[in-house]
């Protein structure tokens, strides 16, 4: 096609004269992985020349979860080279973290506002926010299914090339539930959020029917109720999800009050203010900042995972 190509432009360098396309790009990684099997340990944190700051420690499974332009096939692909990589911890922007979290808080365009966004950046959006997505539900399947298809690679040979992975089971009740008790113990609480959302919008079985926080009305609706054995996983999960959001609206009510207050000591206490609005800019430069948030009713380090809304 290339030396067509170049004959028909009497072109005498040998370069391509077009871009590659996004399949064709894809089809090259999946090869150059194929040919990689037998090669070096995908959980190997990536070299300080890659990632120079402390911050990053990401392995080759965690870097395909976050990158946005690597698809949710050649992350899967890895996955089968190198299942044991799905567990493997990572450090992202100074947090620890596994690849799970990372394919989550992977970014995506700005949200399309209104009609007066093109159809382009509207396609654009809703092209990477699948693809975050089918990366989130190809790491909560768990190792297991990937193991199943890493020995059937290793039975290939170089005449025999491994064929295409095949699609992925859908998360099971088990693993989302999984996922949902490791998102809260690293607080996580958005992808929890989005999980129950999304068990919920396939008709999943979810307990605890009257469920409904403050702070997520307008995303979550009513679910069905399902027998006791499985609702003892799921409830506490509700109730987790429900707690931390009335924690947030708690927060938010204090931060509005103290800004209420702030301003009205401004309006018309303006002399008085100047001396203390001096002192507290001292003790700021002093006192850690974790200490000047909880001060001003802030939210803690420990409340914030790396998963946004």
């Amino acid at each position: 096609e290339e030396v067509l190509r170049l004959d028909s432009t009497q072109r005498q360098i040998p370069f391509r004269s077009r871009a590659w396309c996004h399949k064709e790009y894809e089809r090259i990684v999946s090869l150059l992985l194929q040919h990689t099997f037998d090669g070096p340990s995908y959980t190997s944190p990536s070299p300080s020349w890659i990632l120079p700051s402390h911050a990053f420690s990401l392995h080759a499974v965690a870097m395909a979860s976050y990158n946005p332009d690597i698809s949710a096939n050649t992350l899967q692909l890895l996955c089968a080279i190198e299942p044991k990589a799905m567990h493997t911890e990572c450090i992202l922007f100074g947090v620890q973290t596994s690849p799970l979290f990372v394919a989550a808080a992977s970014p995506i365009p700005p949200k399309p506002s209104g009609s007066s966004s093109s159809p382009l950046i509207s396609a654009k959006y809703y092209e990477a926010k699948l693809n975050r997505w089918e990366k989130v539900k190809a790491l909560v399947i768990g190792p297991e299914w990937y193991s199943e298809q890493h020995l059937e690679m290793s039975k290939c040979t170089e005449t025999n090339p491994p064929p295409l992975l095949p699609s992925p089971p859908a998360p099971t009740e088990s693993q989302i539930c999984n996922a949902c008790e490791d998102a809260i113990k690293r607080h996580e609480w958005e992808l929890v959020r989005e999980l129950l959302k999304r068990q919920n919008e396939v008709n999943l079985p979810i307990a605890h029917s009257q469920w409904e926080s403050d702070a997520s009305r307008d995303r979550a609706g009513p679910v069905e109720v399902v027998q006791p054995s499985q609702a003892e996983r799921t409830e506490p999960i509700y109730t987790a999800l429900k707690e931390y959001d009335r924690k947030v609206q708690t927060k938010r009510q204090k931060q509005h009050k103290l800004r209420e207050r702030n301003n009205w000591a401004n309006k018309h206490m303006g002399i008085v203010m100047y001396p203390l609005d001096v002192a507290v800019d001292l003790a700021t430069a002093v006192i850690p900042s974790t200490w000047m948030r909880k001060i001003r009713g802030g939210d803690d380090d420990d409340d914030r995972g790396l998963v946004s809304p």
